[in-house]
């Protein structure tokens, strides 16, 4: 099977448009084999690493789904077919890494799904607003 640094995955990453302050903001971000061919996904962590982060207007990163996470340096391998989508969830609870509620305002958002150390695999970068209540 090809390694996947020689395929050509897309890695989707689906949050709404605009959420009201202090509303958990649900992610989701998928990775798709788009390739006619199956793929291994090597990937860090006991369970898959993934991250998230968001980033204020300012350009300041706000928070971290791993802020502050140990991931082990195991390595696993997936293999994923043609068409397959592998996906990844969590929320964002609006506080920041520091543990403060963030005010309204545009921010943006990356995934980020830890590999093997050689490749990184990266979203878009998705912009999205928290609005007043």
């Amino acid at each position: 099977m090809p390694p996947l640094i020689d395929g050509n995955p897309a890695v989707t990453l689906i949050v709404p448009v605009t959420v009201p302050r202090g509303i958990p903001v649900p992610i989701r971000m998928q990775f798709e084999n788009t390739t006619p061919e199956p793929l291994e996904l090597i990937l860090r962590g006991r369970e898959p690493a993934y991250d998230f982060v968001v980033t204020a207007a300012s350009g300041k990163v706000v928070w971290r789904r791993l802020a502050g996470e140990i991931v082990f340096a195991i390595l696993r391998i997936e293999i994923i077919n043609p068409g397959q989508i592998v996906e990844f969830r969590d929320s964002w609870d609006q506080h920041d890494n520091a543990g403060d509620l963030v005010p309204p305002g545009a921010y943006t958002l990356r995934g980020v799904i830890l590999s093997d150390g050689i490749s990184t695999l990266e979203s878009a970068v998705i912009p999205f607003r928290i609005r007043p209540k």
